[in-house]
């Protein structure tokens, strides 16, 4: 007569080694495994069409724009998988003055720091979100300019690529409504 496998020796042992196997494996494939990289800007072009007003930038030859943002402590912004990346408010600030400034020089406006105008960016608030399918962000950019108004502007983008094409897109959302926003507008066309 032939032994039943479940009557053996050690067999209860071996299945239970498996299971721990199939157990600790994926754990440390998600867990254990992550990669950690720093956030580093890339530009993402504005659209021209997504460019609702024109400004007269004959008055405003000459615009400062500055990085009012000094919270410079890294924080997670965002993962992907085992992609972590981290980088600070003040990081995602100077990607949105570089973007609107590049922006601003394409229209033939000086970027300087000694101009009669003066635009302070800051973005003061960032949350990620993680979708099944995209990853969003919704960020609060305050605005200051040299007449002393402050306002905040909401900016969200979304995306199914990666956190840095996420926070990369989010400056030129945010660099559109900047262009895009009568009191910029105002601000700039004043003698």
């Amino acid at each position: 007569m032939k032994e039943s496998p479940i009557g053996r020796r050690g067999y209860n042992r071996d299945r239970l080694r498996g299971s721990f196997a199939s157990l600790l494996v994926p754990a440390l494939l998600t867990g254990g495994c992550t990669v950690s990289n720093d956030y580093e800007w890339s530009e993402y072009p504005v659209k021209p069409e997504r460019i609702t007003q024109t400004i007269d930038f004959s008055v405003a030859s000459s615009v400062q724009i500055t990085n009012g943002q000094s919270r410079d402590e890294d924080e997670e912004l965002g993962w992907v998988g085992a992609h972590h990346f981290y980088g600070s408010l003040r990081e995602l600030t100077e990607a949105i003055v570089a973007q609107f400034s590049s922006e601003l020089a394409k229209r033939n406006v000086a970027i300087n720091s000694g101009g009669p105008k003066s635009i302070e960016l800051k973005v003061t608030e960032r949350e990620f979100i993680r979708g099944f399918w995209v990853i969003r962000t919704d960020m609060v950019l305050e605005v200051q300019d040299g007449s002393g108004a402050v306002y905040a502007l909401d900016i969200s983008n979304t995306t199914g690529g990666t956190v840095p094409r996420l926070y990369d897109g989010a400056a030129s959302v945010a660099t559109t409504a900047l262009l895009n926003d009568p009191r910029i507008k105002a601000y700039l066309e004043e003698p």
